[in-house]
């Protein structure tokens, strides 16, 4: 009983302030459904204003835009500015840089409070205030051979098709997430730059989960979502061991969704029990 009392005290004089001083200070209202009325509805929030956030027409919780574009800062619960040429790229937080036309492979250099081309161990150059890799470990080739190219445009209208750009750094075609800023990872398969899937995530086509996991992979529906979601998988007849086109870098991934949404599932389930 005496080291009960000692567990029990251990967890309420340092654990639980830890755990308390963790917890945001202000509710995560981002992407919620909301309403502007006055009156209180307990199922939809109303987005504050001071957090840069307004309920928009689709009836959730977005970022008021601004001049300079805003992104939603999970840490502290609120919308921020995008670095820009305006203020000089000046940032305190990764995201900014990530999510101005620097793009993916940046960051913030917090010595200085400026963002600058980062990606790890490959060497990275600015180029009219876009970040590029100078020396990608593989040149992309599509239905005309290693593909050389002075805009975007060209490599769009190529077989590597709309999520692709120009590297103005290597005059190289690449694969780049052009549609939603590089929050996603686009690779090459099959002479296409697609969007890299692991199993388990939402896909359209299947290609996109055996570029990311394995050539016996499917984008199918499954009975646990809504008939038009699709997610990759594997049959029951076919064998995935994660041998596809990029599967080295992403089997740590697979593993942490798999056990994150255990996890999950089983907080949902005390959850419904208690």
């Amino acid at each position: 009983m005496a080291k009960f009392y000692q567990c029990f005290s251990f967890v309420l004089t340092v654990l639980f302030p830890i755990i308390l001083a963790e917890r945001p200070l202000h509710p995560d209202l981002y992407g919620k459904p909301c309403t502007n009325d006055s009156y209180n509805e307990p199922d939809l929030a109303h987005c504050n204003l001071d957090r840069n956030m307004y309920c928009s027409e689709k009836g959730i919780c977005e970022c008021i835009i601004g001049e300079r574009g805003r992104v939603f800062s999970h840490y502290e619960k609120k919308c921020i500015e995008v670095a820009s040429p305006e203020n000089n790229f000046a940032c305190d937080k990764d995201v900014q840089c990530k999510l101005s036309s620097y793009g993916k492979y940046s960051r913030c250099n917090f010595d200085y409070d400026r963002c600058e081309c980062h990606d790890g161990d490959e060497h990275t150059t600015l180029v009219d205030n876009v970040c590029f890799i100078q020396s990608p470990p593989q040149r992309l080739r599509s239905a005309r051979g290693f593909q050389g190219c002075s805009s975007d445009e060209e490599c769009k209208s190529s077989s590597l098709g709309k999520l692709s750009r120009c590297n103005r750094a290597t005059s190289q075609c690449e694969c780049y997430d052009t549609l939603s800023g590089g929050k996603q990872e686009a690779v090459e398969y099959n002479g296409r730059c697609l969007y890299q899937k692991i199993l388990g995530e939402f896909c359209s086509e299947d290609d996109e989960c055996r570029a990311g996991y394995h050539k016996n992979a499917v984008c199918e529906s499954h009975p646990s979502y809504l008939p038009k979601e699709k997610i990759c998988q594997c049959l029951k007849s076919q064998s995935c061991d994660g041998s596809g086109a990029h599967s080295s870098r992403v089997e740590s991934q697979s593993l942490m969704m798999i056990g994150f949404t255990t996890v999950i599932m089983g907080l949902l389930a005390t959850k419904v029990v208690g």
